[in-house]
């Protein structure tokens, strides 16, 4: 019988460390690929729910916009739309829309794979109850302008394409339609994933009575 003046033996000790690591081990294994799993999980939904919004940004802004004010560019990878007055956005007396001299621009940046959606103040003239309309030119430059007022409202998109009825933006026919895909790289140690998906909707913005 030990006394209560012995300690373990040194192959005692290692056999315990042995059977710690062990188990830690085992632990381990089923741990880290589930963390793996959550990880992808996770980022899928994040980038699905960002998509989303970025449809429901576009399809929203439409249907209050006025055909008149759309401009796609060519390449039809940024569009804007003249915005209506936050407080009366409709007069009283004739129900139509109280123009503002505001537009808003949604466009796509390829390198970064990022939507951006701006506010750019229009400089030219325009009064409440007459639309304006941005030309290409004047797109072009209003996204690269700098903007307190710009966000990205969508991640992980690698394709982009504003569109109308016929496919082309010379003339546009309505509805509108927005595609776009995203691609999420989950690969790893344990996979070698790429979540892909493609959404796309289409609106038909109010047109001007005259």
């Amino acid at each position: 019988m030990r006394s209560s003046q012995e300690g373990f033996t040194l192959l005692e000790v290692t056999v315990s460390f042995g059977l710690i690591i062990v188990a830690t081990a085992m632990i381990a294994a089923l741990f880290v690929p589930s963390m793996s799993l959550f990880r992808r999980q996770t980022g899928k939904s994040d980038s699905y729910r960002g998509c989303i919004m970025l449809m429901e940004k576009f399809r929203i802004g439409l249907m209050n916009a006025q055909m008149e004010t759309v401009t796609i560019a060519a390449d039809k990878q940024a569009m804007s739309w003249q915005l209506v007055e936050d407080t009366t956005p409709f007069s009283a007396s004739t129900g139509d829309p109280v123009m503002s001299k505001n537009f808003a621009i949604l466009y796509y940046v390829p390198e970064e794979k990022k939507v951006y959606y701006k506010v750019h103040e229009f400089t030219g003239a325009a009064g409440p109850s007459q639309p304006s309309i941005l030309g290409l030119a004047d797109l072009a430059q209003a996204i690269v302008d700098p903007s307190s007022r710009t966000r990205v409202i969508g991640r992980n998109i690698v394709e982009f394409e504003i569109s109308d009825k016929n496919g082309g933006v010379a003339i546009l026919e309505p509805p509108l339609s927005l595609r776009i895909t995203s691609e999420i790289d989950t690969r790893g140690q344990e996979t070698n994933d790429v979540e892909k998906f493609s959404l796309e909707t289409s609106v038909t913005p109010r047109s001007m009575r005259w």
